[in-house]
């Protein structure tokens, strides 16, 4: 079984540009989980190796939160292309 089955595409011409949307949605998710991961190791091997305050690491912490506030703006955005899509497709086929 493969994951998306090739008849969906012949039955519906919309499910290309959402399946599309969706792939791009996924990578820019794991770009940004991969983001988060490394302000999150930097920011603690400042804080607890080398006894930075917090404080003085505001930059790093603002960028870490707008990483934080652009995963959760991707979720809503991947759940509302993936309704639409749901009801695109089902009123194609």
């Amino acid at each position: 079984m493969r994951p998306i089955d090739p008849r969906l595409f012949r039955f519906s011409k919309s499910s290309r540009g959402f399946t599309f949307v969706s792939v791009l949605i996924a990578t820019i998710g794991a770009a940004l989980t991969i983001t988060q991961s490394a302000l999150l190791a930097h920011l603690i091997t400042q804080v607890f190796e080398q006894n930075k305050l917090i404080a003085s690491l505001k930059s790093l912490v603002i960028v870490l939160a707008l990483v934080f506030l652009g995963k959760a703006l991707l979720s809503y955005i991947s759940e509302r292309v993936a309704a639409v899509a749901s009801a695109s497709i089902r009123r194609d086929l």
